[in-house]
């Protein structure tokens, strides 16, 4: 009801999509803080249960974490997140570091990938990677990220590549999908 879940992809292999527009300072409904400390307390129990059942976690969220640099003066930006709520976020990355292979959201449009930095200005350990959308209302290139998951000799997952794809139309007005990077050879 909330837009947020949990659902094993493969044996071991979790994915929990939690729903950080309750997180934001422009969320238009300006959600009750105690739903969003509902869902940051399920964020966590989930985060523990997979710690504790072994399993390799997928998290995906609408909105990335950190500053939106393209808004703001001077390319200051804001920050996406209240921030209570992207500084636990934040120490939840770095505290289950070791199940998290990848971090993936939307919201921008863009292509983009992010290293997190905590409040000391050090690397929470994640990547987060921003997938383009297929609307080019925001003035990009509709695409879209294929990833690629390698389950390894001792059952963990690990995020192995990703491949961005985008849509183009030529000359004709026909619309082909290309390949616009791949991760690992790049």
């Amino acid at each position: 009801i909330l837009g947020y879940y949990s659902a094993m992809l493969a044996l071991k292999l979790r994915m929990i999509v939690f729903n950080n527009m309750l997180f934001s300072g422009h969320f238009m409904n300006k959600a009750p803080e105690e739903l969003a400390d509902v869902h940051m307390e399920w964020l966590e129990n989930q985060l523990k249960f997979a710690k504790a059942k072994d399993q390799s976690v997928i998290l995906v969220s609408h909105i990335p974490p950190g500053k939106n640099t393209m808004a703001g003066k001077d390319g200051e930006g804001f920050d996406y997140l209240k921030e209570e709520y992207r500084t636990k976020i934040y120490n939840l990355i770095a505290r289950y570091q070791g199940e998290i292979i990848a971090f993936l959201a939307g919201h921008t449009h863009m292509e983009e990938a992010k290293l997190l930095i905590d409040q000391n200005n050090q690397p929470t350990g994640a990547l987060v990677i921003i997938t383009p959308s297929m609307s080019s209302a925001e003035g990009n290139a509709p695409g879209i990220k294929e990833f690629h998951l390698t389950r390894k000799s001792d059952g963990e997952w690990a995020l192995t590549n990703y491949e961005t794809l985008h849509f183009l139309e030529d000359k004709t007005g026909k619309v082909r999908l290309e390949a616009l990077y791949n991760f690992r050879e790049e």
